[in-house]
């Protein structure tokens, strides 16, 4: 991993989250205060301080269907709750669909397929309109 190679033998790991909300072990030395916006790279709404803003925009304003579509809705006929399609969360009772959402979306790493998938789409559409022009 990419962590193993950063580490040092004389200096000491210290626990840290990512913006991403990860717990990660590191060196001190690679630490910064600094902080970087989160961009929707979808649409033109204003920056977010942190990644759960972000990724409840993301959820709310672009892939809130997919997501839906993607949790298991065998509970919910007869107005159950659905629930998260992982084995390892099996028996999680959820508060709301919104605090499932944002569950399934960023502890499983969905969002992030959802948004390389809609990457790529772009990408073979910009490829078609330079292969027309030419």
């Amino acid at each position: 991993d990419l962590l193993l190679l950063l580490e040092e033998p004389n200096k000491p790991l210290i626990a840290a989250r990512t913006r991403h909300g990860r717990n990660i072990r590191v060196p001190l030395s690679i630490l910064s205060h600094e902080s970087v916006d989160f961009h929707c790279q979808l649409c033109g709404h204003p920056s977010f301080p942190d990644f759960l803003r972000y990724a409840e925009h993301l959820i709310q304003e672009h892939f809130r269907t997919q997501l839906i579509g993607g949790l298991d809705n065998t509970g919910s006929y007869g107005g159950g709750m659905p629930s998260c399609p992982f084995p390892v969360c099996n028996g999680t009772v959820w508060g709301s669909i919104e605090a499932l959402l944002v569950h399934y979306a960023t502890h499983h790493h969905v969002l992030e397929k959802l948004m390389m998938f809609e990457s790529e789409k772009i990408s073979v559409n910009y490829r078609a309109a330079i292969k027309d022009s030419d």
